[in-house]
């Protein structure tokens, strides 16, 4: 589940977690439930931090689906 680069066609959406818009070349992500949740991906970093579940309908993140330990080393350094 690596992030996305938002466009400017999304720029209406929220982020299901913080509920801001999300921003042109910023990273995003959905959360692998039935419902597809757009989320910054620093916010989902954030709930995987505390659990692995979609913070709307608890569906679970599969470890598989999980970001990469590349991914996540390189997010925590670029904060």
């Amino acid at each position: 589940m690596d992030p996305q680069i938002a466009t400017y066609d999304m720029l209406s959406k929220l982020c299901c977690i913080c509920l801001e818009n999300l921003q042109v070349n910023r990273r995003f992500n959905r959360w692998p439930c039935p419902s597809r949740h757009e989320f910054h991906f620093d916010c989902m970093l954030n709930i995987l931090r505390v659990g692995n579940k979609c913070p709307l309908f608890r569906h679970p993140l599969e470890p598989a689906n999980s970001p990469g330990i590349e991914t996540i080393q390189l997010t925590i350094l670029h904060c």
